[in-house]
């Protein structure tokens, strides 16, 4: 599982594959796909990391975390909320596409958010991977302590980044951005997650898009082009 030999994040995580938690979850992992269950994003060897492949630690300017990939293995592609663009895009996809359309205009047409990747946003699911059609069966698997560490890597390396924690469960993890950070290095943007459920609860004209711009620009970085 390990395709992230030749990126800069091998070295800040190489420790992390010898330990114990990893091993044994590599092992659950092992014993799904024994056991007939298909494990995602497929295929597992080439997307699990592709969030860290596209996205290298030296790029990093704005983090939006997801919780872990689509139960379904024709939308999961290992970078959070988004699904190739043959894809219908999903509920919390669609609205923060009507969100950047409120915000900045931009009315998307493509649901692949790797563009965003390529200039540095990094789509970090905290889970990544999932049986297919069981949404959340991997929770339990401590992907959370292996991400965790990703993000005290880009804590303690980035000169300056954005995160955008949409929800409850993302915004946990603002105190480990707080304690691993340097002052002044980062900025944290909270809104409601996008999910029908909570979108209408002030994600919807919260302005997300915008404001990370604004702040790039204003730490003399270059802002995100959102469109697609």
């Amino acid at each position: 599982m390990n395709k992230i030999e030749e990126s800069s994040w091998q070295v800040m995580l190489s420790k992390e594959f010898t330990k114990p938690y990893f091993i044994e979850l590599i092992n659950k992992i092992d014993t799904d796909k024994k056991d007939g269950k298909i494990v995602l994003p497929l295929p597992v060897n080439s997307l699990v990391y592709r969030a860290l492949e596209i996205t290298p630690i030296w790029k990093v300017k704005v983090v939006i975390l997801g919780q872990d990939p689509y139960p379904n293995y024709k939308d999961a592609m290992g970078l959070a909320f988004s699904v190739p663009s043959y894809r219908d895009a999903p509920k919390s996809l669609r609205n923060m596409f009507k969100e950047l359309k409120s915000d900045l205009g931009i009315d998307n047409k493509f649901n692949d958010l790797s563009y965003w990747a390529y200039q540095g946003v990094l789509l970090l699911n905290t889970i990544l991977t999932v049986n297919n059609g069981q949404p959340g069966s991997h929770k339990n698997y401590s992907w959370q302590t292996f991400t965790d560490e990703i993000i005290k890597c880009i804590c303690v390396n980035r000169p300056y980044v954005i995160y955008l924690l949409m929800g409850n469960e993302a915004q946990s993890k603002e105190e480990l951005i707080i304690a691993n950070s340097k002052s002044g290095s980062y900025d944290i943007i909270k809104v409601p997650h996008p999910s029908p459920n909570s979108a209408y609860r002030g994600f919807f004209w919260s302005k997300p898009y915008s404001r990370i711009n604004n702040l790039l620009v204003k730490n003399g970085i270059e802002a995100i082009d959102w469109r697609l």
